[in-house]
């Protein structure tokens, strides 16, 4: 099982919120000063035949003029995975409360982000398992059946909900064209349940992945699609799926992805086409200090008629910064602002600072 590490740690934040309320009739915002406390640890196993992960957190805001505001937020989660000679596996559990928008992104895993719904506080369960299993055909060519699932339950504070299960099945052709180039193609069934917005997606598409470099890799998966839900009935459309991550010195990388998916419809309404695009990067400017940014544009429609849900406002952006300074491997210090341009008339502003240790 390899050995374990726990890492505990806590942190600080001070932080000003230009849009901390919002009169929807005027449009008018209240702005305020908040700041959190937080503590949490880590738990995984240095590597092994069996990867073990684990962490937890629970903190408090507290606002300086809108009390009544004040709430908790949480987090916490496990995973086992399996990834060896031929056979690969992987089981995750992650529960969670938080206030506001969940937008980040793993440029190394290409994971990310979480579905975006609304600013308000919600709690959020996810389940999330996936297995597959290499055949070769020869030394370059490989076959991998593969299923992989995912519950998604999120509630809102206004008590709309959002809860569905997706099922997929995949049989996927891979082949070692070169050490850093490999050629993929196959298809994908997709099975959505969600109250009375039950569905299916039928994609047969293919594409490429591959490393310029040890840290700059790259890919793009591409496909067409049939789709039929009980409310919202049947259609076609393309799915397209690109990663990029560039690591061009020592000290600066860069990422960007772009995809679009299916997803079921919530609270009665129905199933929605989901477009994500974003870009990154980090600049370690010297020893104890690093820059990084990101952005991301998110827009949804109904499928099938290309309407924009005005429950989003067409397309939502997200940008955000950060100075970070670490004095000592257990020490840290950050400066982050944030905007967002969602459906409200008013954007929403974010500047913090926050301190923490980790063991």
């Amino acid at each position: 099982m390899g050995n374990l590490v726990l890492r505990p740690r806590v942190e600080t934040v001070a932080a000003y919120d230009s849009r901390v309320r919002l009169d929807e009739a005027t449009g008018d915002s209240e702005s305020d000063v908040y700041g959190e406390v937080l503590a949490g640890a880590s738990l995984e196993n240095l590597p092994a035949v069996f990867s073990l992960s684990a962490d937890a957190s629970y903190g408090r805001r507290y606002y300086v003029d809108y009390t009544d505001n004040d709430s908790e937020f949480y987090s916490g989660g496990a995973a086992v995975g399996y990834d060896q000679e031929a056979w690969r596996w992987g089981l995750s559990v992650d529960v969670a409360k938080t206030l506001g928008y969940d937008v980040s992104y793993d440029p190394e895993t290409g994971e990310g982000p979480s579905s975006i719904l609304s600013d308000e506080p919600s709690r959020q369960w996810t389940v999330q398992g996936n297995v597959g299993y290499a055949i070769p055909l020869s030394d370059k060519t490989f076959f991998v059946p593969g299923y992989s699932l995912e519950h998604y339950y999120q509630e809102l504070e206004n008590n709309e909900s959002a809860e569905w299960q997706t099922h997929n099945v995949s049989l996927v052709l891979n082949h070692v064209l070169s050490e850093r180039l490999t050629l993929l193609a196959g298809g994908f069934y997709s099975l959505q349940t969600n109250d009375e917005e039950d569905g299916y997606i039928v994609t047969v598409g293919g594409g490429a992945q591959g490393q310029i470099s040890d840290k700059t890799s790259w890919a793009i998966l591409a496909g067409a699609a049939h789709f039929d839900y009980d409310v919202s009935g049947t259609g076609e459309g393309g799915l397209l799926d690109l990663k990029f991550s560039w690591q061009a010195t020592e000290k600066i990388s860069a990422y960007a992805f772009y995809g679009n998916t299916y997803e079921p419809g919530y609270d009665g309404g129905k199933a929605r086409m989901v477009y994500r695009a974003g870009y990154g990067g980090g600049w370690a400017i010297a020893t104890r200090w690093s820059l990084g940014g990101q952005v991301l544009h998110d827009y949804t429609e109904e499928v099938g008629n290309g309407t924009s849900l005005d429950s989003y406002g067409g397309v939502n952006h997200f940008f955000s910064a950060q100075l970070a300074y670490n004095p000592t491997r257990h020490f840290s210090a950050s400066l982050r602002g944030q905007y967002v341009n969602d459906e409200y008339s008013e954007d929403q502003k974010v500047v913090s600072l926050s301190v923490g240790y980790v063991y």
